[in-house]
């Protein structure tokens, strides 16, 4: 993920005349991807997220997102000789920056990199419904977190690689009962378009 960051920055810095966003315009993103997690299985994610532009260049959110990740796994510590499925939850309410290196002069077409941090929950479990007490909820991990993204708009579309860090967790039952620590975290690719944002304009930058 790192050499893929460095190389869209030298691909941007090799371009004075560029297209930019307009300032002071909002916008409302919307992306469905594939999720993968650090130890558990994959999955799809979702993100939603209300954005403003506060110049041609950098554009400041709040996401909304989340993740559902699934595995087959031969669990150990006694809880089953069999195939077990492990689910994990991901929900995430992250303050966001993108900031856009713009690419071509007239195109619709912007290479950008960005951060977030904030709050992030997650449920890792093992769906054991033979074992199942409805009386219990399911306990969850809770903490700071954040997010680290790459990719491209073009047009009203986006395409986007990030990864998302969660604080470690607990794998339980779905009756709590604790069977050791998960490193929590996925990457994600996602896909998606925007309401609003304004339009494209051309700007020059200095060198």
């Amino acid at each position: 993920m790192k050499k893929l960051v460095v190389l869209l920055l030298l691909i941007a810095g090799c371009y004075t005349q560029v297209t930019a966003q307009e300032k002071e315009k909002f916008r409302f993103d919307i992306r469905l991807g594939y999720a993968a997690g650090n130890e558990y299985g994959d999955g799809v994610m979702f993100n939603l997220e209300p954005k403003w532009s506060i110049d041609e260049k950098i554009n400041v959110g709040f996401r909304i997102g989340g993740a559902a990740l699934a595995e087959l796994t031969n669990p150990s510590n006694g809880i089953d000789a069999f195939e077990t499925d492990i689910v994990t939850v991901y929900g995430s309410y992250l303050g966001t920056i993108d900031y856009y290196f713009y690419h071509k002069d007239g195109s619709p077409f912007a290479v950008f990199g960005g951060a977030g941090i904030g709050y992030v929950s997650s449920a890792n479990v093992i769906a054991d419904f033979d074992e199942y007490d409805d009386a219990n909820n399911i306990e969850t991990d809770n903490g700071l977190g954040g997010m680290l993204r790459v990719g491209f708009d073009y047009f009203k579309f986006r395409l986007a690689a990030e990864y998302n860090f969660a604080p470690e967790g607990q794998l339980r039952d779905l009756n709590n009962n604790e069977f050791g620590t998960v490193k929590n975290g996925y990457f994600g690719i996602s896909l998606g378009f925007y309401f609003g944002g304004g339009k494209w304009k051309n700007v020059t930058v200095q060198e």
